[in-house]
């Protein structure tokens, strides 16, 4: 069983983010986000890239799911997000890198470019929060 995910978008593209821009979508080659606030889930977007946190990451790794590889990001907390969730520590984030095919492997973008992931992927991220993140059956 394999579901649509929309996960929180608590940001954007910062300014060191390095992309080419002439095809859709996007690709990056080094990620900068900047945060205006999180409201704690273990996965994010920002389009067109997403984001986890180190426990949602390790726990990918320890159960070998397909279709994702991590690299490093650099995150930037704006003047928003000092004024209002200054009481909020941001966990490492790693930047997920969606390699896999929807529908088979544990994550995979559909035609479209949205999310695509597994019972086990589900399974996995609800472990590590995830409470604001929209969800559709994947057909």
């Amino acid at each position: 069983m394999f579901k649509y995910i929309e996960p929180e978008v608590p940001g954007g593209l910062g300014d060191k983010t390095e992309m080419d821009t002439s095809i859709h979508p996007p690709i990056v080659h080094s990620f900068e986000c900047y945060l205006d606030g999180w409201l704690g889930d273990c996965i994010l977007e920002i389009f067109p890239c997403f984001i986890v946190t180190q426990a949602a990451k390790d726990d990918i790794e320890n159960l070998k799911l397909t279709g994702i590889v991590f690299d490093d990001l650099t995150v930037t907390k704006t003047e928003i997000f000092n004024e209002f969730y200054q009481h909020i520590e941001i966990p490492k984030l790693f930047w997920a890198k969606i390699n896999g095919l929807a529908g088979i492997d544990d994550f995979g973008l559909s035609n479209d470019f949205r999310l695509v992931i597994s019972e086990s992927s589900f399974n996995v991220l609800n472990v590590n929060k995830l409470q604001n993140a929209i969800f559709s059956d994947f057909e």
